[in-house]
């Protein structure tokens, strides 16, 4: 997600130009912004990941859906659809849902109906 969006900051505080596939700003932190497994529902059944990560995204692009923290339940990662991108700082285990791993490789939709 870091990589697809219209810049990234460093620690340094230098602004460097992204593609801009996605609206928004990445911000590199000294503090952890994100860590723990997290969970997210798809149309293929539950995908089981993690978040690891020191960065912030400042963007006015509204989220499509949300993984939730496991095991407390709360709100995760977001994600963010923007044409045929899907970006979040969700990492996926791709053996923990294969259908799904293999909507996201082939192009088919992730959420809503599996069919």
């Amino acid at each position: 997600m870091m990589a697809v969006c219209e810049s990234l900051t460093d620690l340094d505080g230098k602004s460097w130009d992204m593609p801009g596939l996605l609206p928004g700003a990445v911000h590199m932190q000294k503090r952890l912004a994100g860590l723990g497994s997290q969970g997210l529902a798809t149309a293929f059944g539950p995908w089981r990941g993690h978040t690891f990560h020191y960065s912030r995204l400042e963007t006015a692009h509204a989220e499509s859906i949300r993984a939730t923290k496991h095991p407390s339940g709360a709100a995760g990662e977001a994600f963010y659809e923007c044409g045929s991108l899907l970006a979040s700082y969700f990492h996926a285990y791709f053996p923990s849902c294969i259908e799904a791993t293999a909507a996201v490789f082939s192009g088919r939709a992730l959420f809503g109906d599996a069919a």
